[in-house]
């Protein structure tokens, strides 16, 4: 088997996934890992994925502002 040959082999025999987008600088954290738990590596991950989160975010809820009730005790405190 020649060189070209192996690199094939263990290109077709590497099981693991390609990853398309960022990694956090700080802790090495991989977006698809936040795909795939929910959850960030650190604070910075916050600031190396906005774009991303943003994009993910206005995906699941169609806005990134929250619309919904406030409670009736914050608005008499408010005012």
């Amino acid at each position: 088997m020649n060189k070209d040959e192996k690199s094939v082999v263990v290109v077709f025999l590497d099981k693991k996934p390609k990853r398309k987008k960022g990694i956090c600088k700080f802790c090495g954290y991989h977006y698809s890992d936040f795909k795939e738990t929910g959850f960030l590596g650190c604070p910075d991950c916050y600031k190396s994925f906005h774009p991303y989160i943003i994009k993910y975010l206005k995906g699941i809820h169609r806005s990134i502002e929250h619309k919904g009730k406030t409670p009736v005790r914050f608005k008499n405190e408010k005012e």
